[in-house]
């Protein structure tokens, strides 16, 4: 059998690997990476840009726990089940080899881009120009990015005689964040005490 390379793509399985994430969890992000370390391609639904899928991956879990990854229809678990997977060589190359030869049948269902909470937002900031081929969903980053956009913080910057495209000043950023997020004055505190 062979593993999958670093290099595996969606084109190299018949079938799909998802895993069901939520922002801001490292057990999630834990997941991910082993998926990434590993070079399998997967479908990443966080629960916060697809909450109307939660009951169906606790319908089909029994747990609440994130993250909740699926080889096709096989329910591995949590970022600690898929790593114990991991280091059983045959089960994890028999798994492997499953998704890459198998369609899915009766595995999670996997959203439609469009249908994230958020999506219309970004989807007319595009002017409705949506790419069926593309799944992307904004997350916590796009989102925060957007915002500093409309802020103006993201703009060219001079420093010296050099210009830098597209980027923000690190003072403009933490007084923005202090003033529109309600980040409170740790920052301050935080670099008087490195300094």
């Amino acid at each position: 059998m062979n593993l999958p390379q670093k290099s595996s793509s969606f084109e190299d399985f018949a079938g799909q690997v998802v895993i069901y994430t939520e922002i801001g969890n490292a057990r999630c992000a834990k997941g991910r990476d082993l998926l990434h370390r590993e070079g399998v391609p997967y479908t990443d639904v966080s629960l916060d840009s697809f909450p109307q899928h939660t009951q169906e991956i606790f319908d089909r879990t029994g747990t609440e726990v994130l993250p909740q990854i699926f080889f096709n229809n096989i329910y591995i678990g949590n970022e600690a089940d898929l790593e114990r997977v991991i280091g059983e060589k045959n089960k994890w190359e028999s798994l492997i080899e499953h998704v890459r030869r198998e369609k899915c049948t009766n595995g999670p269902i996997v959203p439609h881009p469009m249908n994230a909470i958020g999506f219309e937002e970004y989807d007319n900031e595009n002017n409705n120009k949506c790419c069926e081929e593309v799944l992307w969903v904004p997350d916590e980053y796009s989102k925060l990015v957007r915002d500093m956009k409309n802020a103006q913080l993201i703009k060219n910057n001079r420093v010296k005689l050099k210009v830098y495209r597209n980027s923000f000043k690190g003072e403009q950023l933490i007084e923005w964040l202090m003033r529109q997020k309600g980040i409170r004055e740790f920052f301050r505190g935080a670099s008087e005490n490195i300094l």
